[in-house]
């Protein structure tokens, strides 16, 4: 008979908190397969709770509660549009592709913003999109993202600090630091629901790599890769980009533990970047495509450096509305909060000092996330010091893509996420100094058990008030406190002009803020000022600056907001009545025809060219590349040309030419157009710099068609559907595939 080992008083402690002690031998794999994911602490072995234990239940319960409580201003309210300044950007391109998805005619070219942009956009492909189809109006499902996602966000985080071994008290804590930080409430505040979604994802990320370097378990490692593929999916790389640096920072810091082999670190990264952009190739691919071509990939440091965490934002941790915040309707203090308001509460923030210093020489871990929280906070000062800007050029010049980002400041969710962690450990550590230093008793009871608990309901109550200041202080497109009112910029009557004009005008508000989705909806012609194609971003700053130029005649700008004090001239005329709007008595037909042409490569130069008028656009189009054919027709004005059909994803056009001539519409040119002649496949030509053109050879009538069909959108879409059908099926196989796994890279 196998003698049994008497646990001693500390094992039994630790049971009853809901840790087990692995017999020996045990070490690096699971002794139940009840309990899931099993730690090991540097001396100490421990083991995470069951997912459905009792204490994690009513841990998750006490959270859920506590997000739905702090969401209250939203949930009663289904017209109430959770978030503020840019879910008018946000809210219209979900809307669109919901309603364009209800028709089964799925939307890829929003015509209304600007002078149109590809679509989709705004996690267009997340899982959670179904709640927009249940869901309605669609302000009340946005609400309900949110809080799905938080819910994830709190169960995820709190299972990964109990895996570093701390109890529920410093998990519960860490938890609600993490979901209420000034991280998620700034960008809640400010209306940036996918940066919140894609940061939510980073808890199950980091639980799966855990898994992995802990039990070399494959499963881990998938589990961490279908939590990064999601995050892509939400539709924010910048935010995919800072979860895989943390990523990579542990996967390194465990090579160099030795915890895993350098086979296995190659291994690891391999199958993470394989799987998880497998699953997000639908949104990367297209995404990187856009990225190339538009404004921002251009943008130059200055505007990059825009947002960063200056030395004097350290007061934010402590508090968060030392310069002014969201509260009471009101918006005072500096621009830019929602970035740099890095607050995780005062006694978490406390803890967290506290349990670095106590705890460094005994756990490498607390290394490890001291480490991670220096060097995103170095990275998110970027040139504000001399010490920070040589740590931040590095990664700016060696780092693929990282260059890219403006508002650098997001990198702080990586610190978040470590203080939050650092915090759970440093209250798991006081508990346990006064049990080994503490004789049982009141005291004893008071110090491990009491003391503790009083801390977390001041963290609860500290970050619900912070929380709830934040989120009441938001209102979306439907109630604005008086701060912007859409409806002052679109005038009724002037959206009822455009409506009823068949010219298709163009209505210009002055931002994007401005724009409501209604008004996007019933007016194809609304321009805006989100992120743009390169060429049509520099084509609209060249007009608005140069508005006694032929720019805004190209375009049709009908209708254009301006300040009282902007005088009426030959060319814009005020309309009585109206709020500031006038019309450009000068404009062109949104599509005419015109005999000559010029070519310039350089989409700069012609616009300068036509702003400058050095061509007149009566007379020709500049084009980005020469015909093969090489006309030589005469210039001149032939006519305009009658748009019958515009919709989403193309458009028709009725043309009445007496001489060979060029087709000009004033849409933006992007790659994946297509046009017909009569049946006639034709090619397109960037036209004037920024727009679309073809050649219409043959005199007479003629009906053109033009269709916007985004083979690399279809294609990789495609590619991820069936990666997900392949990772279903491979579930089935999953241990060979460990076993396979464990041959190749070892583990």
């Amino acid at each position: 008979m196998a003698k049994t080992r008497k646990k001693n008083p500390k094992a039994l402690r630790r049971e009853s908190r809901g840790f087990s002690s692995p017999k020996p031998g045990e070490r690096g794999r699971l002794s139940n397969l009840s309990r899931l994911f099993r730690e090991e602490r540097e001396g100490d072995a421990v083991c995470r709770p069951a997912f459905f234990d009792k204490t994690t239940r009513n841990v998750m319960a006490f959270i859920g509660l506590f997000i739905l409580l702090m969401l209250g201003p939203v949930l009663v309210r289904p017209d109430y549009t959770p978030g503020g300044y840019d879910m008018t950007t946000a809210l219209p391109f979900k809307w669109l592709w919901i309603e364009s998805l209800k028709r089964l005619q799925p939307i890829f070219w929003d015509p209304y913003s600007s002078l149109g942009i590809p679509l989709p956009s705004f996690g267009a492909f997340s899982p959670f999109n179904l709640l927009f189809f249940l869901i309605h109006p669609i302000s009340y499902a946005f609400t309900w993202d949110y809080i799905l996602h938080f819910l994830l966000a709190s169960s995820f985080m709190y299972l990964f600090i109990r895996g570093l071994g701390c109890g529920w008290q410093g998990a519960c804590m860490g938890s609600l630091a993490f979901i209420f930080s000034g991280f998620f409430m700034g960008h809640y505040y400010w209306g940036h629901p996918n940066i919140v979604w894609a940061a939510c994802w980073m808890p199950l990320f980091m639980m799966g790599l855990q898994r992995f370097v802990n039990h070399r378990a494959f499963s881990g490692l998938v589990l961490a890769a279908t939590a990064m593929g999601l995050c892509i999916l939400e539709g924010f790389p910048q935010i995919n980009m800072y979860e895989m640096m943390l990523g990579g920072f542990w996967l390194g810091w465990a090579w160099i533990s030795g915890k895993i082999s350098w086979k296995e670190l190659l291994g690891s990264g391999a199958v993470l970047v394989f799987i998880s952009f497998s699953i997000g190739f639908c949104e990367l691919a297209p995404g990187y495509q856009f990225a190339h071509l538009c404004d921002r990939w251009y943008w130059p440091m200055s505007d990059i450096l825009k947002d960063i965490f200056n030395p004097q934002y350290f007061q934010f941790f402590l508090n968060p509305f030392f310069l002014g915040g969201p509260g009471h309707g009101d918006y005072h203090g500096m621009w830019g909060y929602q970035e740099v308001v890095a607050y995780i509460g005062l006694v978490p923030l406390f803890l967290a000092l506290s349990g670095f210093l106590g705890l460094a020489l005994k756990r490498p871990a607390v290394w490890w996330f001291a480490l991670a929280a220096l060097l995103a906070t170095t990275l998110a000062m970027a040139n504000s010091t001399a010490l920070t800007n040589a740590v931040f050029m590095f990664f700016f010049n060696y780092l693929p893509g990282f260059g890219k980002n403006r508002s650098l400041a997001r990198i702080m969710l990586l610190t978040t996420f470590a203080l939050c962690c650092l915090a759970a450990m440093g209250l798991e550590a006081w508990m346990d100094y006064w049990r080994r230093k503490s004789r049982p008793g009141p005291a004893r009871k008071t110090l491990t058990q009491w003391i503790p608990l009083a801390l977390l309901a001041l963290t609860a109550l500290d970050m619900g008030h912070f929380a709830w200041v934040n989120i009441s202080g938001s209102g979306g497109s439907y109630d604005y406190h008086g701060y912007w009112d859409p409806w002052r910029m679109m005038d009724p009557k002037i959206i009822k002009a455009a409506q009823d004009d068949p010219t298709y005008p163009r209505i210009q508000p002055e931002t994007t803020a401005d724009s409501d989705y209604e008004i996007l909806w019933k007016v194809p012609a609304v321009m805006t000022n989100i992120t743009q194609i390169q060429w049509t971003y520099k084509y609209l700053q060249e007009q608005w600056r140069y508005s006694e130029t032929p720019l805004p005649d190209l375009i049709r700008l009908t209708y254009r907001w301006r300040l009282g004090d902007f005088a009426s001239t030959e060319r814009w005329q005020y309309i009585p009545g109206s709020t500031n709007y006038w019309t450009d008595t000068k404009a062109f037909p949104r599509a005419f025809m015109v005999g000559g042409y010029s070519v310039d490569t350089d989409f700069n130069q012609a616009i300068y060219d036509i702003r400058d008028q050095k061509v007149d656009p009566h007379q020709e189009v500049i084009l980005a590349q020469d015909p093969s054919d090489k006309p030589d027709w005469p210039k001149g004005w032939v006519g305009e040309a009658a748009i019958t059909q515009y919709d989403w994803n193309g458009l028709e056009i009725h043309c009445v030419n007496d001489r060979p001539c060029f087709l000009f519409l004033s849409d933006s040119y992007y790659p994946g157009w297509k046009a017909w002649v009569d049946g006639q496949e034709a090619a397109l030509y960037q036209a004037d710099g920024a727009f679309r053109a073809l050649e219409l050879p043959q005199p007479g009538t003629h009906i053109v068609k033009m269709s916007y069909s985004p083979t690399l959108l279809l294609f990789s879409l495609l590619y991820s559907v069936l990666f997900w059908i392949v990772l279903g099926v491979a579930w089935f196989f999953r241990r060979g595939l460990s076993r396979w796994y464990a041959g190749l890279w070892g583990g």
